[in-house]
């Protein structure tokens, strides 16, 4: 697939001011982290609640208030334009 929901995510950023990094993550700089998200066609946008390090530590990332943002942008936009 063409990645059509991550797209429609990373255009409903751009709208929404948010900066978006688009590179393979380092855990080293997990503390530095305010948000990360996944995007699917079945899931469209999912906030990542925790990562589990190769040590087998859990990180828990801050919140979700920005991916639940995208999402309800991206769902919006889907119903308008279905």
């Amino acid at each position: 697939l063409l990645g059509t929901v991550r797209g429609l995510a990373l255009d409903m950023c751009k709208e929404m001011g948010v900066n978006v990094s688009e590179e393979v993550p380092n855990v080293k700089d997990i503390a530095e982290w305010d948000e990360m998200w996944i995007s699917s066609t079945s899931r469209w946008v999912l906030p990542v609640g925790e990562v589990v390090m190769p040590n087998g530590h859990t990180v828990t990332l801050r919140g979700t208030k920005v991916t639940d943002s995208i999402y309800k942008s991206v769902l919006d936009h889907a119903l308008e334009n279905s």
